[in-house]
């Protein structure tokens, strides 16, 4: 038996994970009783991502040893990733009933708790384990990202400060701080935070060709690329006419006759160019938010043909999840669905049907930065912690000078929010 045991132990550490359960199988059918064989059979599908029998194994393994606090906790540890978090909460506070120190099933505690909204219990088991281990740097970030959800700000800054002087490189952390500062309208360190976090962590595009730093192109064509999504360029190709020298676009090809109508660029073919850079990187270089809005222009024929189509005082929408909230504002005005590749076939004849309506309103979506940025008045209901572009606690944002911010004052309180949506569109009536 100690030649199973030992076979398996010597596979694992090769990395032949697969290879090492057969032993530990057969050692668990002939000592059923052994608790540390279930454990260590868990932790190989674990790592293998294999949850549903890492489970299977941790439950018989705290059946036969309920007393072993690391085991309760890596059980906790593996409900939690498998998004069991009533089960995974249980068991690690068992674990901590056991042995209180245990800093692995503390940590974990707060992330399950923190998924499940109870922030003042992950705050106080993340300062608790904090006491215990002050130089723990995702206790830190992990304390920062609660604060922030309980709305102080100030205290989040401080925790992922903290976490990023004992962790330079832990990427949640900078790129929390980074949203943080974009929310409350430090653009220059929020977005040099933000840069770091997309050369690092978001898949980048490479070019043999350098990138470009905001030096004058003196003759040079740029490339602009898009790093991360449609919503990037619609909200910072703003920059493009204050560059100065030849810009080339290149984008997907649904955005191509959108952004051709931006002031100062040309969609790429096969030319060459001489230097990159990716749009969003675009705000690095220009301090002020340009005022050029309307900026994006649909189509002026298809705009005439949507006037004379679509109902008086339409009012278009578009939702994330259910629609079923915009239900009070039908027996207001006249609802225009403008969820693309439902009710709209492509994005050109999207932004003529958002020119041509009296008001857009919409969550935190694509809609609403397309909506801005063709100058339409436009309304974003949007959730108590909302992105980036929607900083400070006004209804008005300094990207888009024609929206109006709704936002929750509670985690999910839409009902409110739509409400105050109703009462707003009466009184324009």
């Amino acid at each position: 038996m100690n030649n199973l045991y030992d076979r398996a132990v010597r596979l694992y550490e090769q990395g032949q994970l697969d290879d090492a359960l057969i032993p530990l199988e057969e050692l668990a059918a002939l000592e059923p009783g052994r608790a540390d064989l279930h454990a260590a059979i868990a932790e190989i599908h674990v790592r293998k991502r294999r949850l549903a029998s890492a489970i299977e194994h941790y439950t018989e393994a705290v059946r036969i040893a309920p007393q072993w606090a690391e085991t309760q906790c890596n059980f906790g540890a593996v409900l939690c990733d498998a998004g069991q978090l009533t089960e995974a909460e249980i068991r690690l506070r068992i674990a901590l009933r056991i042995d209180p120190a245990l800093m692995n099933a503390r940590y974990n505690l707060g992330l399950v708790l923190t998924q499940l909204s109870r922030f003042e219990e992950a705050e106080q088991c993340y300062r608790h384990l904090l006491a215990l281990h002050p130089n723990h740097a995702r206790a830190h970030a992990n304390l920062g990202l609660v604060r922030q959800y309980r709305g102080d700000i100030a205290g989040a800054v401080v925790s992922f400060r903290r976490a990023l002087e004992l962790n330079p490189a832990l990427p949640e952390a900078r790129q929390n701080l980074a949203y943080l500062r974009l929310v409350t309208n430090n653009f220059e360190d929020g977005w040099e935070k933000r840069r770091w976090i997309h050369r690092r962590i978001v898949r980048p595009q490479h070019f043999v060709e350098p990138a470009w730093n905001g030096e004058p192109l003196d003759g040079r064509t740029l490339l602009l690329h898009c790093d991360r999504d449609a919503d990037n360029f619609v909200q910072f190709i703003r920059y493009a006419p204050l560059i100065g020298g030849r810009v080339l676009v290149r984008c997907a090809p649904r955005l191509c006759k959108l952004l051709a109508s931006c002031e100062g660029i040309e969609i790429a073919g096969d030319e060459p160019f001489d230097v990159h850079c990716a749009v969003s990187d675009l705000a690095m270089f220009i301090e002020q938010i340009p005022a050029n809005v309307p900026y994006l222009h649909a189509d002026r024929a298809r705009v005439e043909h949507w006037r004379r189509e679509l109902p008086p005082d339409a009012i278009g929408i578009a939702w994330q999840g259910s629609p079923t909230q915009f239900e009070p504002l039908r027996a207001i005005a006249p609802l225009v669905s403008l969820q693309i590749g439902a009710a709209i076939g492509d994005l050109d004849e999207t932004a003529a049907i958002i020119s041509a309506l009296d008001l857009v309103i919409t969550g935190d979506t694509f809609i609403a930065h397309l909506a801005g940025a063709l100058g339409r008045p436009v309304w974003v209901a949007l959730g108590d912690t909302p992105d980036w572009p929607w900083p400070g606690r006004g209804d008005t944002t300094p990207w888009y000078p024609a929206m109006r911010l709704f936002r929750q004052q509670r985690a999910g309180e839409w009902p409110a929010v739509f409400a105050q949506i109703a009462d707003a569109l009466r009184r324009r009536r």
